[in-house]
């Protein structure tokens, strides 16, 4: 795998257009997070995207759209957001699983492709296709119980990807209305067609949420808002305002270390929501300014080609290093290989990268058609004797690293 190679696409996506630099933009107002009273917060919409994108944004504002790995996917055009100190930490809790996931799940993975495309073309062997469905079946298993929680290897490496994408990226609020712009009543589009399928949710989307999801109800929850569904509209310049920390950043791993400790300070610990990983990534974060280990991220100092970072891994396709922002995932088309759920990355929150973060029912299935029961009872049993006998399919850890973020 050519770890530089992709890196340099990484990277790229970052800085955006090399002709162009970051303006001293003149619509969008600045405004010191620390000026935001707790109520303020508790009624904010915070919305996240790439520093690239941060020119147009203050010429043109947000518009509803689909992007172009949304198409299919996505029906109906929107603006993602979370509302409230509370759901912008969920969702980032959130989003660093489905980075996690996108890492280590095989389905995503680069080495993977030929054999997925063999078993498309109904060419694999049997032996073929058990080994990568006993993979696939490995890293479910391991996602689902919340084994991932307990591998420092792993989190190290996400979390090293992850502040890359955060240190390229800014972090606004958004002045829009109930009732008008939004609803609390609208539906999550991706958590409906999972009440819809089947009678609940499966195991690897209830984890990927979060507790703090509602999933008796398709409606939306407070760190995966969107606007009003096919409604066209812009939120104009004058209606966004970037966030800035007391010390002058605007990255958006800055605004969040402030948010986190905000959270902690004023809410009762009795009250405060159990993260899945972002507490841990606090830590590891707060370890990294301790010791002055943060690379500054600056869109105007372009890309040393031949530089190489830490720990990065290939993805699926190029695509998935190409959309995202504040927000998650978009459903399927409904095909015949699989049923998948996607996880989206789009200009206001709200486009899809193109690429499931579940196997796939389909895949699943025919993953315990081929795998035998006594099989299946040592993987869950986590039998040292079958993953040694496996070892050479499991995924493996990459020696450098970066990581994306938004828009189109």
């Amino acid at each position: 795998m050519d770890y530089e190679k992709i890196l340099k696409k990484q990277r790229k996506i970052y800085q955006g257009n090399k002709m162009e630099k970051e303006e001293n933009n003149e619509n969008i107002k600045m405004i010191n997070i620390s000026e935001l009273s707790n109520e303020d917060l508790e009624k904010t919409c915070f919305h996240f995207s790439l520093k690239k994108d941060k020119n147009s944004i203050d010429r043109n504002g947000l518009e509803t759209k689909i992007g172009r790995n949304s198409k299919g996917i996505d029906q109906l055009s929107s603006i993602y957001f979370s509302y409230g100190l509370e759901g912008a930490l969920e969702t980032w809790d959130v989003w660093l699983k489905w980075r996690l996931n996108r890492l280590y799940n095989p389905y995503f993975q680069e080495e993977n492709k030929g054999i997925q495309q063999t078993i498309k073309n109904r060419k694999a062997t049997e032996e073929e296709k058990y080994d990568y469905y006993y993979k696939c079946k490995q890293w479910e298993e391991e996602f689902t119980n919340g084994e991932y929680k307990e591998d420092k290897e792993k989190l190290n490496f996400l979390y090293e990807f992850h502040i890359d994408e955060m240190l390229a990226s800014n972090y606004y609020i958004l002045d829009l209305k109930e009732g008008e712009d939004f609803s609390f009543d609208e539906v999550d589009v991706k958590k409906q067609y999972k009440l819809n399928f089947k009678d609940e949710p499966d195991q690897m989307f209830k984890q990927m949420y979060g507790k703090y999801s509602n999933f008796e109800s398709a409606k939306v929850d407070k760190w995966n808002m969107n606007t009003f569904l096919g409604k066209q509209m812009t939120i104009e310049p004058d209606r966004i305002k970037q966030l800035v920390v007391a010390n002058g950043k605007n990255d958006v791993l800055s605004v969040i270390e402030f948010l986190y400790d905000k959270y902690k300070e004023i809410t009762p610990k009795e009250k405060q929501v159990q993260f899945d990983l972002l507490d841990r990534y606090m830590e590891y974060v707060k370890d990294k300014i301790k010791n002055n280990e943060l690379q500054e991220f600056d869109r105007n100092d372009r890309i040393n080609e031949s530089s190489l970072l830490f720990h990065f891994h290939d993805q699926k396709s190029d695509v998935f290093f190409e959309d995202r922002s504040s927000g998650v995932y978009s459903i399927p088309e409904h095909t015949n290989t699989s049923n998948q759920t996607r996880l989206e990355g789009e200009n206001s929150k709200g486009q899809v990268s193109e690429h499931s973060f579940t196997i796939g029912t389909g895949v699943m299935e025919s993953a315990k058609k081929i795998a035998s029961k006594e099989i299946e009872r040592n993987v869950k049993k986590g039998s040292s004797e079958i993953k040694s006998t496996y070892k050479e399919f499991e995924s493996p850890i990459p020696e450098i690293d970066n990581n994306k973020n938004l828009e189109d």
